[in-house]
């Protein structure tokens, strides 16, 4: 069967939802709720980058922080990335690599897989959206 990134994602957060360990709980900067900590580090960033770096916090705190804790929470991969996904017939056969998993809104873990999908796209959105039928 073929299966796309989304729903091996989706399959591997699934079978997460009723984990539980000692440290699920951790900081961890990847966590996508660390974001208004990451935030600090925006005076860091150099040049032109610096104000788009300080919208896209300014966008988190205002639209989507306040949301979070309505959100389902549970353990989640968090990494699916290019390096983390195993691949068999054209289809996305497992991931491996656990060590960032956190205690996130269950929907992160789609959140992750679709930033890293859509790095070096022209049009993003196009690598991550269902093409005539070919699984997401």
């Amino acid at each position: 069967m073929n299966v796309g990134l989304g729903h091996r994602v989706a399959e591997v957060d699934f079978a997460l939802r009723d984990f539980t360990h000692p440290a699920m709980r951790r900081e961890l900067s990847w966590n996508l709720t660390s974001a208004p900590k990451v935030a600090e580090l925006t005076p860091m960033v150099t040049g032109d980058l610096r104000p788009l770096v300080a919208e896209v916090f300014e966008r988190y705190g205002g639209h989507v922080a306040p949301r979070l804790a309505a959100l389902p929470h549970q353990v989640i991969h968090n990494d699916a990335n290019e390096l983390n996904i195993l691949v068999d017939d054209g289809g996305v056969a497992g991931l491996i690599d656990f060590g960032d998993v956190v205690w996130s809104p269950r929907v992160c873990g789609l959140a992750v897989a679709g930033a890293y999908a859509m790095q070096g796209h022209a049009d993003p959105l196009r690598a991550v959206l269902p093409r005539d039928g070919a699984p997401a």
